[in-house]
């Protein structure tokens, strides 16, 4: 049977993690309130399977961005200090999930390290090594 589980994260940004899901391709739908779980994900294996959450991907856009097909799209739920992401256990263990996690993190530390550096006052650019790994590079506004 498949159910939901709730993967521990620490995204605290809802806008920086909302711009790491659109970098990776995703538009996501959100809450009006960004904290409110009002959302509703639903499993694509049993219907009768349901969960709330704040920030939601619909399982068709899974499917086409991770490669293989899940069982139900994913979600993140604010648990009143960060966003854990919701999934369907069957697709929990899928590599193309793992992949997506650790795409999302990337993209997410990026974001957030844009947002701060720029209320400090900095402009940063990307750079993308060869390897995958990406370099920022912080330039004063000032």
């Amino acid at each position: 049977m498949s159910v939901y589980r709730e993967i521990r994260t620490e995204y605290k940004t809802a806008q920086s993690l909302i711009k790491a899901l659109t970098d990776l391709g995703f538009a996501p739908k959100t809450s009006v309130d960004l904290r409110a779980n009002s959302l509703e994900i639903v499993s694509g294996y049993h219907s009768d399977n349901r969960f709330n959450v704040a920030i939601q991907v619909d399982r068709a856009q899974v499917g086409t961005k991770a490669g293989t097909h899940v069982y139900g799209g994913f979600g993140f739920i604010w648990n009143g200090k960060s966003y854990d992401m919701v999934v369907d256990d069957l697709d929990s263990d899928k590599p193309a999930v793992q992949t997506l996690l650790n795409n999302l993190k990337q993209r997410y530390t990026y974001q957030e390290v844009k947002r701060q550096a720029f209320v400090k006052g900095y402009a940063v650019t990307e750079q993308k090594g060869n390897d995958g790994t990406i370099r920022l590079q912080l330039r004063s506004l000032t």
